[in-house]
């Protein structure tokens, strides 16, 4: 891994942990799809895989049934198998929208930290202030 200085002190990342979210109005329905990624274990993929989708309903927010077991009946394996074709769909949708506007216009405000001389650069004093002890 990469080592860097800072006051003189050396700092080395120990795990990258990516996590992307999409809110997705589709014929009505209101899905939520969430990407997470890393390259070492976390907490965040325990009992998941890397993409999970939960949809809202009158009930509340559920996770989107795309399961199929064995004593599934006709119905409920029908259901799932258009479920899982609707969640590929969705899935789809969040890699084309990836790197959307929002997306860049935060890589544009992460990257005027490293830009004195921009007058977009962040003030950290507002972080600094609300997170001492």
């Amino acid at each position: 891994m990469k080592s860097i200085y800072s006051r003189g002190e050396k700092m080395q990342i120990q795990a990258n942990q990516i996590s992307r979210d999409w809110a997705i109005l589709h014929r009505s329905r209101k899905f939520h799809v969430n990407f997470t990624d890393s390259d070492s274990q976390t907490l965040a993929l325990l009992n998941r895989d890397n993409w999970e989708i939960w949809e809202e309903t009158a009930d509340g927010t559920e996770e989107f049934d795309v399961y199929i077991f064995k004593n599934s009946t006709p119905q409920q394996k029908k259901i799932a198998e258009e479920n899982i074709r609707l969640a590929e769909e969705l899935i789809k949708f969040c890699i084309k929208n990836w790197d959307n506007k929002f997306m860049q216009e935060i890589c544009s405000s992460l990257s005027a930290y490293f830009n004195p001389g921009s007058h977009r650069r962040p003030r950290l004093a507002i972080f600094q202030t609300r997170c001492r002890p």
